[in-house]
């Protein structure tokens, strides 16, 4: 992950992802937060990470960066950790997550990302977070399933754009036992 040279890199579910090699990251330019069930390494100043309350079997959490360039205000995500019990109703947990996250009165999101458990295309995902657009949908290349190694057939893990941004390319690749990993290039609609 760390050969990629990304600007932030987002791991849900990280374990100890970070224990072992932690002066790695730190001499690369990383600014390394965890919280929660999220780990978070940006080059660009972290001003706020936070879990938030979610509904049972969801996890939620706050990010705030100070990306600098043609964005002209911090960048807001949010990432999310969905439960992955396959029957489930995803209609119902999308009405149930939209009300939630309406209700916690966060500032106007530009990405929503993480592992979903809802596959890219579900209707589910509109409604649970609206005016946002798949960025693999849009911008996406190469084989577009992230579940399950070694052959992946299901796009879950996924990163849905907000109304302020724009998806400039998208693609998948393997990290480890069970999901891909997504990497996807935004900015924002106006500016640089």
């Amino acid at each position: 992950i760390l050969a990629i040279d990304a600007d932030l890199v987002v791991i849900s579910n990280p374990w100890q992802f970070f224990r072992s090699r932690r002066g790695a990251w730190a001499e690369r330019g990383y600014d390394l937060v965890q919280t929660g069930t999220f780990a978070f390494a940006s080059r660009r100043p972290i001003l706020e990470a936070r879990p938030l309350p979610a509904p049972a079997g969801c996890y939620l959490a706050l990010v705030r960066i100070d990306v600098g360039g043609g964005w002209n205000r911090p960048l807001t995500l949010l990432a999310v950790d969905l439960p992955s019990a396959p029957q489930a109703s995803r209609y119902e947990l999308a009405v149930r997550l939209a009300a939630w996250t309406s209700s916690l009165g966060l500032p106007a999101v530009d990405a929503t990302l993480g592992d979903f458990n809802i596959t890219r295309g579900s209707e589910s995902l509109a409604i649970a977070f609206p005016g946002h657009r798949e960025a693999f949908g849009e911008a996406g290349s190469g084989w577009g399933a992230s579940f399950e190694e070694p052959w992946p057939l299901f796009h879950i893990d996924l990163l849905l754009a907000g109304p302020d941004v724009r998806v400039r390319w998208c693609r998948l690749w393997t990290v480890g036992p069970r999901h891909r990993a997504q990497e996807t290039w935004i900015e924002p609609r106006t500016g640089a």
